[in-house]
């Protein structure tokens, strides 16, 4: 009877896999993105990862931290200068922060390699309950071998890599991994940098060409103004009005261009700096000026030596041999390691009447492991 209902729950969790593993392996079929355009996404399903989003921006950890940096907009006061923009981006800039974090994890990648080589210990238990029974047998001994009863195992395993070609090799891809990382984040200072002066120095522009469009505008309605007397004292016709007329329409056009330009390097500003921008500060004229000029020459030469795109892709070359490497190592090179294992066994009973305790102890030893697996015929093609 036991026996079969075993096999109800097996057959039953087998017939649930089989659900999951149709619904996972669906197609998008027209209709199912139809009611994706219409419908959208499944309600439920947003408002349960908004409550884990909140629930984790708002944890006393890093990822809390981080949301009060990075999720939460500061309002300048007054019009912001370069320095202070330049200063809240390094400090705010997404992208910098994102390159900051992911030099933390190949750090921690670094790591993991590194503990890789060191001993590992791992302990287990496990409680059984066995039901044995002997259908068949010539054997006389285990003619009686019918019993139930409960087995309890607590083990220990202590492990220590003597050689492992691929670990060896994991380490020096991590290692060149945080290099790149690290290479990495000194370009997203530069592109923030680049692009907060980009901004900057538009916004700069804008606002001076509406200072001078209003001005000129000013003066335009001025001698429209005395045009129209001129014309009121029969001293004029209105063409010369009209012309003036049309000038200030142009005018008042390009003054609306130029205040959308304005906004548009305003809203960037905000973006790079995390810094809420109404208003910048006139730049003087050290900051436009040319001491900082090289020949295309020199220029090339500084890029190759000094770049980060660059230097990231030449070192990502190297990376990239590195995990070749590492997968013909992990799937080919054989392992040399140093075991202990401890192993305690306590059976309550078994099929001749009696229970037993066992306690096996391996003294630390040395085994290799070869490997052979055609995974990496690729790598070798």
């Amino acid at each position: 009877m036991k026996r079969q209902k075993a096999l109800a729950v097996s057959l039953v969790a087998l017939v649930a896999v089989a659900g999951c593993g149709e619904r996972l392996t669906t197609k998008a079929s027209p209709d199912r993105l139809n009611g994706l355009l219409t419908a959208g996404v499944d309600e439920k399903a947003l408002t349960k990862a908004e409550e884990r989003l909140a629930k984790t921006l708002g944890k006393d950890n890093a990822t809390g931290a981080l949301a009060g940096v990075y999720g939460d907009a500061e309002t300048s006061e007054g019009a912001v200068s370069l320095d202070q923009l330049l200063a809240s981006a390094l400090e705010r800039n997404s992208d910098i922060g994102k390159a900051a974090q992911a030099i933390n994890r190949a750090d921690a990648q670094r790591m993991n390699a590194i503990y890789g080589y060191l001993p590992q210990v791992s302990i287990n238990a496990s409680y059984t309950n066995v039901n044995q029974e002997v259908v068949e047998t010539d054997n006389v001994v285990f003619q009686e071998g019918k019993a139930e009863y409960p087995v309890t195992n607590l083990g220990l395993d202590l492990t220590q890599p003597i050689f492992d070609l691929s670990r060896i090799y994991n380490i020096q891809l991590q290692s060149t991994a945080r290099s790149i990382a690290e290479i990495e984040y000194i370009a997203a200072v530069h592109a923030a940098a680049f692009e907060t002066y980009d901004a900057y120095f538009a916004a700069v522009q804008s606002k001076a060409r509406m200072k001078a469009l209003a001005a000129k505008m000013q003066l335009v309605s001025r001698q429209i103004s005395v045009e129209n007397a001129l014309v009121s004292e029969g001293l004029s016709t209105d063409i010369t009005g009209r012309t003036y007329a049309a000038e200030l329409s142009s005018l008042s056009a390009d003054e609306a261009v130029e205040a959308s330009r304005y906004a548009d390097a305003l809203s960037k500003l905000s973006f790079v700096s995390g810094l809420v921008v109404a208003d910048v500060a006139d730049a003087g004229l050290g900051r436009l000026g040319r001491s900082n000029e090289l020949a295309v020459d020199a220029a090339i030469a500084k890029a190759e030596d000094s770049n980060p795109a660059l230097l990231a892709s030449a070192i990502s070359v190297v990376a990239t041999e590195l995990g070749r490497k590492q997968a013909l190592a992990a799937d080919f090179a054989p392992v040399v390691e140093a075991f202990a294992r401890y192993e305690d066994e306590t059976r309550e009973g078994s099929r001749f009447g009696g229970g037993s305790r066992t306690v096996d102890t391996n003294t630390p030893s040395a085994r290799s492991r070869p490997r052979s697996s055609p995974r990496s015929a690729a790598w070798k093609s």
